[in-house]
């Protein structure tokens, strides 16, 4: 992603890696004037906060995006590939912005950083929906139904 940002922009590019991942390619990544590599932090809310853009490029593996629904919670815009949203009930273009080759994911990245009455938008948007479709009670209540146990409601296990 980051030659494909050096090719559709003369704007500073500065992206923040956060987390264990593979540690050969943090490595390399440490390298680069424009990467700072983070590592495992206690709280990622105060990188939220400095955030334009939550990106996430997974382009394999499977499970549940946590981190999606974690920016959405922060109030960041997200740009991800569909895999990388995979498994969550988020719209292109309403809730985020969906890129799954390098340049239209760099050029949706740019989009965010260009508009900030779409990064805005996007974000609220996103925000409601983790409030609606993703809260803790949100949560509860599909798995009171999916196992039909009243117990589950509320919390109650």
């Amino acid at each position: 992603m980051l030659p494909a940002l050096r090719r559709l922009t003369d704007r500073e590019v500065r992206i923040d890696l956060v987390g264990a991942g593979d540690t050969r390619v943090l490595a390399k990544c440490a390298g680069l004037s424009e990467v700072r590599v983070h590592g495992f932090v206690e709280s990622l809310a105060p990188l939220y906060a400095a955030a334009d853009v939550a990106v996430v490029p997974v382009r394999a593996g499977g499970g549940t995006r946590i981190k999606v629904l974690e920016a959405f919670a922060h109030g960041v815009p997200v740009v991800a590939t569909r895999l990388g949203a995979e498994g969550i009930d988020a719209a292109d273009r309403e809730h985020l912005l969906l890129g799954d080759d390098a340049e239209a994911f760099a050029g949706a990245c740019l989009s965010v950083k260009r508009c900030p009455e779409l990064a805005a938008a996007l974000a609220a948007r996103a925000a409601a929906l983790v409030a609606t479709r993703y809260s803790p009670a949100q949560v509860d209540a599909a798995v009171a139904e999916a196992y039909g146990n009243p117990l589950f409601s509320g919390g109650m296990v």
